[in-house]
């Protein structure tokens, strides 16, 4: 491996544009690393803590994912179903949210909730 003085644009143009700068060296592999050791890709946030996982879906739900994927509406069948997940993260935690806000204040009167709904306006899926 060259000295990381020696290398050029040319050699590696990757180098420019790694997001952590230039002190990452280029692996034998084409990867990018602080040592030769290392053989993740430059992008590969090593912060990132994704585990592979073999799945059985329904078949209707798989084909769901795949169309999604075709559509361009999501990246891939694990970027569909991991969406999906945290959505169903986020519902939870409205939940709770609307749980602790009716013990704290009391359940709303009809008046409110025909106010909230005014104000919200109707419900749109995304």
């Amino acid at each position: 491996m060259q000295a990381r003085e020696d290398l050029t644009n040319a050699q590696f143009p990757i180098l420019n544009s790694h997001p952590k700068g230039s002190s990452q060296l280029p692996t034998d592999s084409g990867y990018v690393g602080s040592d030769r050791s290392v053989s993740m890709p430059w992008w590969y946030d090593n912060g990132m803590t994704t585990t592979k996982i073999a799945i059985t879906l329904p078949v209707e739900q798989l084909a769901r994912a795949q169309r999604a994927v075709r559509a361009g509406r999501a990246d891939s069948v694990s970027g569909y179903i991991a969406r999906a997940l945290a959505e169903q993260e986020r519902e939870e935690s409205l939940r709770t949210l609307v749980r602790d806000l009716i013990v704290q204040h009391g359940e709303p009167s009809k008046q409110e909730i025909l106010w909230a709904k005014r104000a919200l306006g109707p419900r749109r899926r995304a």
